[in-house]
């Protein structure tokens, strides 16, 4: 920028505003990439140049969108589409039709949404850009979720991702996850959608994509909703909160504003959820986001509802339901049916309760259809089946590929060391609550055969009604048969009667009265006979209904049976699964502590300086957080015990952190005095871990020791770890400061006390961590204590440093018994009768010499750190080829670059061939886990000018390090 300046090129100056102003946009800096667009704009109109108008355009639309203002986006699109249609930059047309989609899908215009990203898909087309391509199939997703289109959404997003991975687009990938697990989310399949959401945020972890990682964190929110986790939905929803209100992204910051007022709602903090919502509606009513306020009003009305003010919460479920059914969103209208149905029967208007009623039934029936869950399974399998036959055609197709697949996978296992320990903590817990899952399942099982047992008896009680009523018809039909066999008795002494009657005609005037009762009791007796064969008829008819009930009972009975046999099936697979994973785990552990003995303090180093010392180590799990360090130069010695906070893996990963920071501090800032490195050392941890911004509050104990070879004084400070000391067979103990390193306690500076101990040889000094003396056990099953260890110490002082350590091995496990170990373990005991073995080599002393490692792998980088550290030299890092070629433009003070070859971005071989167009006399070697000829003359035909392999040899690593830095100065040296 100076230099376009001095020379007054405005070509020159707008392409370095340009650059600046890509950056910040690159990292989210949205106001100063508007400010630096808008001057690169105004120079570009001044000297007419088209292409840089239309960037400029286009960029500014996308600024404007991210900060929420729709119009102003949509303006600065249509501004670029005629300009770039000139330039027939048909990548940045493709851009500006598949963001002009997206303001009409946020105003719920879904047809002009489709119209435009039809559009855009063929610009990416023609251009070939893959990343295009997968980014519009991601929004023709999106836009059939809105409108209950599942099948088909799933299609497009199982598009998206089978693309990515073709393409090894790790960013994109991210994004096919995150749109998998909405549709996973919104059919209830819980399980499948977290681990769709999580497998995006790891991937998210390694770019700048703030907006990704939030929408991440958002939609795990989501699902813990909707299981009723509230507490866990809320922490996530802060989260993503808290990424977009840095990068200022209004539509996202409504959706969790919406989420934040539910989770209080269902808390019944009724306040703090209408105080969400007040600000949801205002910034969607700002923006015109139609689907926002439809969801915000639905959100009143639901808030209201439970707070039994249910004519404030028919009010906003009508105007939720009208913009609903303009949107065409089944959701909101089967979600407002839902409440208007329930607070119109609580009014006692049941004609509209009902009306709604059958409404929600119908569209949640249809949103939640076995037809539509089918569909999706259907088509994830088919994904899955299609990837495994392509998988197998391709390893059957070459031999050699197979190999080389087998190396690579290899790297790529070294490469994301960090990324798998991360996720070893969280597939512990994932474990544990895989197990939880199970139990809940088994209980589930003996409630439905409770269950079935209970029905079994209902069926028992019903058969013997039956019987009891069938007895009963059997009586009836007995009593019926006797009562005709009467009637027809009485029928023929009618008939004798009435003969009587002819022959005596005299005595029938005086019998007619008699005759005509008997008459009139047979026609009752003939009514109550027709009544009892109509009960009769309508007793078989329920009994008949009953037979039909008990057999759809039977049946369903026997599908329960049969889902049950299914999901015990499914439950050991599971467990297969889990004991699979289970392997996995245990041997990137055992890989990871490896690497963490490589790069941590050997035993062997401390022991060349003090001959006569123990170390005693034990970890609770197979990697620990408790190291000891050790670091000397010509007149001093340093030693610490550390416990970092945490166990397992999050304590391992915090170890290699102090190390590195212990060693910056003494070799790279040359600070000496034990209370000024722990200060130092508080502020470090503080910036690489970012506590004052996040929720970290890692860190860790020690107490470090300092020895001045000449003077035969030792330093000592602390911080949470005390110091024991044994002189003229006397014992002290000096106790720490109780601040931790790390943390951030408000208003609270951290100093540390120094104290100085004069020493002759026989001295002796022990430094811990706090795991021998808090270790449950003895026959009470209390702890030993401080007190009790520095006496154990006492009694053991006078064998030899070597046997301390055996007795203090054997002293913990009889402490211990059969208690759980609760802590790492770490003692470390020195006799300040020390060899003084330091000799600086000069041919390795490069102070003030700038050397660049290229090197995605954080693990790789610390270990050539490392081994740097005696050189004084200064380290720069580049975690992919784009950003070496960037930091080697930038810094000219760089005199070698360490270039390796498979990176993320950029690779190696394009690297380092910029790089050497840029600077030709700028050495650059190659570090590379493959080994074969073909690999190391593509790398000298890029411009390479030496090669060295992985694992990285030490003294291999200096000599060829130290034999360029010369040649390269003594060019240096000639040219100028």
């Amino acid at each position: 920028m100076n230099l376009s300046k001095k020379i007054n090129s405005k070509k020159l100056i707008v392409k370095s505003y340009e650059q600046i102003a890509r950056s910040n946009l690159r990292k989210e800096k949205y106001n100063q990439a508007l400010n630096f667009y808008n001057k690169t704009l105004k120079l570009a109109l001044e000297i007419n140049d088209n292409s840089t108008i239309g960037k400029c355009y286009l960029a500014k639309g996308v600024i404007f969108n991210f900060k929420g203002e729709l119009k102003k986006s949509q303006e600065f699109y249509f501004k670029a589409m005629p300009i770039q249609k000139k330039n027939n930059d048909n990548l940045s047309l493709g851009h500006i039709h598949n963001n002009i989609g997206e303001i009409y899908k946020t105003y719920a215009d879904y047809k002009k949404a489709i119209k435009f990203y039809n559009e855009a898909l063929k610009y990416y087309r023609n251009c070939n850009n893959i990343n295009g391509i997968i980014t519009v199939y991601g929004n023709f997703g999106e836009i059939y979720i809105k409108t209950n289109n599942y099948s088909k959404s799933l299609e497009y997003f199982l598009k998206c991702l089978k693309l990515a991975e073709e393409n090894n687009s790790e960013d994109k990938i991210a994004d096919a996850y995150n749109y998998l697990g909405e549709i996973y989310k919104f059919q209830e399949e819980y399980e499948k959608a977290i681990n769709y959401f999580k497998k995006s945020l790891e991937i998210s972890e390694n770019y700048i994509r703030t907006e990704r990682k939030a929408n991440s964190y958002y939609h795990i929110g989501e699902v813990y909703f909707e299981k009723k986790q509230y507490g866990i939905s809320l922490e996530y929803n802060y989260k993503a909160l808290r990424l977009l209100e840095d990068i200022g992204n209004k539509i996202k910051i409504i959706e969790i504003y919406l989420a934040v007022s539910r989770i209080y709602v269902m808390k019944n903090k009724f306040k703090d959820g209408i105080n969400f919502l007040q600000k949801s509606l205002e910034m969607s009513e700002k923006i015109n986001d139609k689907q926002s306020i439809a969801s915000t009003n639905y959100t009143y009305a639901f808030c209201y509802f439970k707070m039994a003010e249910y004519e404030k919460a028919i009010n906003f479920a009508e105007k939720s339901y009208i913009m609903g059914r303009k949107l065409k969103s089944p959701l909101i209208i089967q979600k407002s049916s839902k409440i208007l149905s329930e607070s119109f029967a609580i009014k006692k208007d049941f004609q509209n309760a009902y009306k709604f009623e059958i409404l929600h039934s119908k569209l949640k029936d249809s949103l939640k259809s076995k037809y539509k869950i089918k569909k999706l399974t259907e088509l994830e399998l088919k994904y899955i089946f299609d990837k495994d036959k392509i998988d197998r055609r391709k390893k059957f197709k070459n031999v050699e590929k197979r190999e080389k697949i087998y190396r690579t996978s290899f790297i790529i296992g070294v490469i994301a060391f960090i990324i798998i320990m991360t996720l070893i903590y969280i597939s512990y817990s994932s474990r544990k609550k895989s197990f939880r899952i199970i139990d809940e399942k088994n209980k589930f099982m003996e409630e439905i055969n409770k269950e079935i047992n209970r029905k079994n008896d209902i069926l028992e009680n019903q058969k013997k009604e039956i019987e009891e009523q069938s007895e009963k018809q059997k009586k009836l039909n007995e009593q019926i048969f006797e009562d005709n066999i009467k009637i027809e008795n009485q029928k023929v002494s009618i008939l004798s009667r009435n003969e009587e009657l002819e022959k005596q005609k005299e005595e029938i005037s005086n019998k007619n009265l008699f005759v005509e009762s008997q008459k009139l009791e047979l026609e009752k007796a003939m009514i109550e006979l027709k009544k009892k064969n109509e009960k009769i008829i309508l007793q078989n008819a329920e009994v008949q209904q009953q037979k039909e009930e008990i057999f759809a009972q039977t049946k369903n009975l026997q599908e329960a049976n049969e889902d049950i046999i299914i999901k015990n099936e499914e439950l050991e697979i599971k467990q297969k699964l889990i004991e699979i994973n289970n392997k996995n785990i245990i041997d990137n552990i055992n890989y990871a502590k490896k690497i963490q003995l490589e790069v941590l303090t050997q035993k062997e180093t401390i022991k060349k300086t003090f001959p006569y010392s123990f170390i005693f180590s034990k970890e609770k799990n197979i990697v620990s957080g408790d190291f000891p360090w050790f670091a000397e130069n010509q007149t001093k010695i340093f030693f610490a015990a550390v416990d970092c906070t945490g166990e397992g893996i999050a304590g391992a990963l915090i170890s290699m952190i102090a190390e590195n920071v212990l060693n910056e501090i003494v070799y790279r800032k040359k600070i000496f005095s034990s209370n000024l490195i722990l200060k130092e050392m508080h502020k470090d941890v503080q910036r690489i871990l970012r506590q004052k911004e996040s929720d970290n509050y890692d860190g860790m104990d020690i107490s470090i020791c300092v020895m001045d070879k000449k003077k035969k004084i030792l330093e000592y400070s602390g911080a949470r770890s005390s110091l024991i000391y044994i002189k003229n067979n006397k014992t002290y103990l000096i106790k720490p400061d109780r601040l931790a390193i790390g943390g951030f306690i408000k208003n609270k500076k951290r100093e540390y006390k120094r104290h100085e101990i004069s020493f002759d040889k026989n001295t002796l000094f022990y430094v811990f961590s706090d795991g021998f003396y808090n270790q449950f056990g003895g026959e009470k099953g209390r702890k030993l204590l401080l007190k009790n260890f520095k006496k154990l110490l006492f009694e053991i002082h006078r064998n030899s440093l070597e046997k301390q350590g055996e007795l203090l091995k054997i002293k913990f496990k009889n402490w211990t018994g059969k208690q759980t170990k609760v802590d790492n373990v770490l003692v470390i005991g020195i006799k300040t009768d020390f060899k003084d073995n330091y000799k600086f080599k000069s041919i390795y002393n490069w102070k003030n010499k700038t050397i660049l490692v290229a090197e995605d792998n954080l693990m790789q980088f610390m270990i050539i750190k490392t081994i740097f550290k005696e050189t004084e030299a200064i380290i720069l890092n580049a975690k992919n080829g784009k950003e070496a070629v960037e930091i080697s433009e930038k810094n000219q003070d760089i005199c070698l670059v360490l270039m390796d070859l498979q990176m993320p971005i950029m690779d190696g071989y394009t690297a380092l061939t910029i790089i050497k167009k840029q600077r030709k006399t700028l050495p650059i070697i190659v570090q590379t886990m493959a080994t074969n000829s073909n690999e190391k003359t593509k790398s000298f035909q890029a411009g390479a000018d030496d090669y060295i392999t992985k694992p990285i040899n030490r003294k291999e690593l200096l000599s060829t390090v130290g034999k360029y830095l010369y040649i390269f100065y003594s060019i240096i040296n000639l040219i100028f």
